[in-house]
C-alpha cells in the first residue's frame, strides 16, 4: 500500500519510526518510484550534453547517463520509443538488446572495469530527477509534501521525515534491492528515498518550487547538496533504518523474493499515521492493540537459563570519519568494523591494530564516565591518548556527523583546480571579526551553516542584499560570510576544513586561509582520512 508508516519501536510517533513509504505500482506514493510514467506522459529533462530530453520514466534518464556524450544522440530516438523502463534495465547489459551499451560506448567503463564514480554521480542524477518530477508531477509534490508535514509534526525541527523505497515486493532479480531502496530484510543503502528525503529539505527551505527554470544536472553538484544528502543518509541509517529491520525481522518476511511490503505487515507491526495525528498525539505504542509475536528462542538444555533474558542490542563507537566503528556490548568491545565508503555495507575487520586509535578514545571516555574502572574489555592493548590542541566548540545537538566525509567522497573527483584563489579572507571593522568571500550563494550558504552549527558568533550571510562587496582580482564578490573569531577556538571545525579542501584543492592555500580566519595552521599530507 506505501503511505505515512508508523513502525512499532514501541515508541511514540517521532523521527525514527515514522516515514513516507512508495514503490508498488497503482498503490499510494508509487509516485516516488523511478518507475512511475507520471500518469502515461513521461517525462522531460535536460541532459547536460544533448539539451532537452523525454523519457517515458526516469529510470530510462537515469542509465541515459551512464552513455558517453558523443554516443548519446546514437542511442536516444531508440530509448525514447521504449515504453517499459525494466526493458532498458535488462537489455543495457545484452549484447543482444538494441538497448545495449558496449564498454567503449559507456561513460563509466575503463578497460572493461566499471568506474565507481557513478556511485557519486547517481546521486546528483537523481537529485535532477528528482527536480525535474517535482515540477510535473502533481503526485510526486505530495509525496515530497508528506514528508515535510511529517517533519514538522514531529517538532524537532531537523526537516523531513525519512523516505523509503520499500524493495520487499520485488518479485525476481539476480538479488534483493538493497541499493536504491531497502530489501526485504530492511538492510538497504535506500538511496533513492535518501535523496528524495535531502530534496523536500531543499524544497522545505525554498530552495527550488514548481515555477524554478528547469532544472539542470549541474545545479545540483554542490556541496550543500552533498550536504542534505548525507543528513538524510544519516537520519535513515540512524533512525527509520533500524525499526524497520526489528520490524521486518519480527514479521519473519525478511528474506528473498516477493515479500509483503511493509505497509502490508501485521497491524501489530505496522500502521498508517499522517501529520495530523501526529500533532494531535491520537496514536502512542498502545495503539498496536497485541505485541509482535516473539521469535522462537532455541532452548540450551545444558544451561536452560541461557536463553531466558534477550542479551542487549549492540551500540557503536564510531571514527572521526564514520568509516570504522567498535562494536559495545555491556560496555565491552565484542567488535571491530569498517566500511569502504559512507555508501558500502559495513564489514568485519580481523586487522585490530587499525582500530587501535579509536580503541584508545573509546577506553578513555569510559574512564572519564566511571574513573575507578580498571579496563580490561579490549583484546588491543591501551596506549595512552595524546589528543591534539583544541578548543573547539563540539556541534549542535542534532549536527550530522557524516556531512564531512559524505562531502568529500561525492566530491574528490570534482574538487576545484589548483590555482583557484577564491574564497578570499580579510578582517573586519573591528578586532576579531572576519569576512569571508565566496564565488556562489550555494557555497556561502553551506559555510555560514557549518559555522553555526559548531556555535560561533555573529555568523551572517546577507545574499542579494550586500552592501559592501568585495574587490578581488578585477572581481566584485557579493556573497560574503561573517563571523567573529576572538581567539577561543584554537582549530577550524574539521568540516569547515574538509570545505575548503574540497573548494581549493591546494592545502597550502587553504593552510593560509585558515590562519588568516584565526585558527592554528592545519597540517598538511593526506587531505581525508578513511
Amino acid at each position: 500500500m506505501g503511505g505515512q508508516l508508523y513502525l512499532n519501536n514501541g515508541q511514540p510517533p517521532n523521527r525514527t519510526n515514522v516515514c513516507v513509504s512508495g514503490y508498488q505500482r497503482g498503490t499510494e506514493d508509487f509516485a516516488l518510484s523511478n518507475f512511475d510514467d507520471n500518469n502515461g506522459k513521461g517525462y522531460d529533462f535536460i541532459d547536460p550534453d544533448i539539451g532537452l530530453v523525454h523519457f517515458q520514466t526516469s529510470e530510462h534518464y537515469l542509465h541515459f547517463q551512464k552513455i558517453k556524450p558523443e554516443h548519446k544522440r546514437d542511442y536516444y530516438d531508440t530509448w525514447k520509443a521504449e515504453k517499459d523502463p525494466l526493458t532498458i534495465l535488462k537489455g543495457i547489459t545484452e549484447q543482444s538488446s538494441p538497448y545495449y551499451i558496449p564498454n567503449d560506448h559507456h561513460a563509466y567503463m575503463n578497460n572493461n572495469v566499471f568506474n565507481k564514480a557513478w556511485d557519486n554521480d547517481k546521486i546528483f542524477v537523481q537529485m535532477q530527477i528528482n527536480a525535474a518530477k517535482y515540477q510535473q508531477s502533481k503526485e510526486f509534490r505530495n509525496s515530497i509534501q508528506k514528508s515535510i508535514e511529517l517533519g514538522d509534526a514531529f517538532g524537532d525541527n531537523k526537516g523531513p521525515a525519512t523516505i523509503i523505497e520499500d524493495t520487499s515486493s520485488l518479485k525476481a532479480g539476480k538479488k534483493v534491492e538493497e541499493e536504491w531502496g531497502t530489501g526485504p530484510g530492511g538492510k538497504g543503502k535506500n538511496i533513492l528515498g535518501n535523496s528524495q528525503t535531502a530534496f523536500a529539505m531543499l524544497i522545505k527551505n525554498k530552495q527550488f518550487d514548481k515555477n524554478s527554470p528547469m532544472p539542470e544536472l549541474k545545479t545540483f553538484k554542490t556541496t550543500q547538496v552533498a550536504g542534505y544528502y548525507a543528513n538524510a543518509q544519516t537520519q535513515y541509517q540512524q533512525g527509520v533504518q533500524v525499526a524497520l529491520t526489528d520490524v521486518r525481522k519480527k514479521s519473519g518476511k525478511d528474506q528473498g523474493f516477493n515479500q509483503p511490503d511493509t505497509s502490508d505487515l501485521s497491524p501489530t507491526l505496522v500502521q498508517k499515521t499522517s501529520a495530523t495525528s501526529i500533532k494531535n498525539k491520537q496514536q502512542n505504542a498502545q495503539s498496536f492493540t497485541t505485541s509482535p509475536t516473539p521469535p522462537q528462542t532455541h532452548v540450551n538444555h545444558h544451561n536452560p537459563f541461557q536463553n531466558l533474558f534477550s542479551p542487549p542490542q549492540p551500540t557503536y563507537e564510531y571514527s572521526k570519519n564514520r568509516n570504522q566503528r567498535l562494536v559495545i556490548q555491556n560496555n565491552r568491545i565484542v567488535g571491530y568494523e569498517f566500511r569502504r565508503s559512507s555508501n558500502s555495507n559495513w564489514e568485519k575487520s580481523g586487522d585490530l591494530r587499525q582500530f587501535q586509535g579509536l580503541v584508545d578514545h573509546f577506553n578513555q571516555k569510559r574512564q572519564r564516565r566511571s574513573p575507578d574502572l580498571h579496563d580490561k574489555s579490549s583484546s588491543i592493548p591501551q596506549s595512552s591518548l595524546t589528543s591534539p590542541k583544541s578548543s573547539q566548540t563540539p556541534p549542535k545537538k542534532g549536527t550530522s556527523q557524516e556531512v564531512s566525509s559524505a562531502i568529500q567522497e561525492m566530491f574528490d573527483s570534482k574538487s576545484a583546480p589548483k590555482g583557484s584563489d577564491i574564497p578570499v579572507v580579510s578582517k573586519g571593522g573591528m578586532k576579531g571579526t572576519f569576512k569571508m568571500a565566496f564565488d556562489t550563494a550555494q557555497d556561502a550558504q553551506t559555510f555560514k551553516q557549518l559555522l553555526n552549527e559548531f556555535g560561533f558568533k555573529g555568523v551572517s550571510y546577507y545574499g542579494a542584499g550586500e552592501k559592501y562587496p568585495m574587490q578581488h582580482n578585477g572581481r566584485e564578490l557579493s556573497h560574503i560570510v561573517r563571523f567573529e573569531n576572538d581567539g577561543n577556538k584554537a582549530t577550524i571545525p574539521t568540516e569547515a576544513l574538509d570545505f575548503l579542501r574540497i573548494k581549493l584543492n591546494d592545502d597550502e592555500k587553504v593552510a593560509d586561509i585558515v590562519e588568516q580566519m584565526g585558527f592554528d595552521r592545519p597540517e598538511l599530507g593526506n587531505r581525508y582520512t578513511f
